[in-house]
């Protein structure tokens, strides 16, 4: 497990061809519904240069799946702590920059 949210745990792993991948499962006691989760799967779908690529999903029944690019160097959660594998914070330019790239995302996407 690397990491978990409001959908479920996020656990990395291999695909076949030995890409590493992060994989989002949705927990069944998850807050956030099908609806939601679909949602994200969606946009992420339509790749962004802000936003972690989306390689596939999974939808079998109650169980949901999303399959991310794996991020080397931590997530942008722990880029913005300073607690990610470099070490170092984000300055604030740099966020407020990814902040107004994702939400061209929104702008173009929905």
């Amino acid at each position: 497990m690397v990491g978990e949210g409001g959908f479920g745990k996020v656990y990395d792993g291999f695909l076949e061809d030995g890409t590493q991948v992060a994989v989002k499962l949705r927990s069944q006691s998850s807050n956030q519904g099908v609806k939601e989760f679909l949602a994200e799967g969606s946009i992420l779908a339509r790749h962004h240069n802000n936003l972690v690529s989306m390689v596939g999903y999974c939808k079998d029944g109650q169980y949901m799946a999303l399959v991310y690019e794996y991020m080397q160097e931590g997530t942008l959660q722990e880029h913005i702590a300073g607690n990610g594998h470099s070490g170092r914070c984000l300055t604030w330019r740099q966020r407020l920059r990814i902040a107004l790239g994702i939400t061209r995302v929104d702008e173009v996407f929905l």
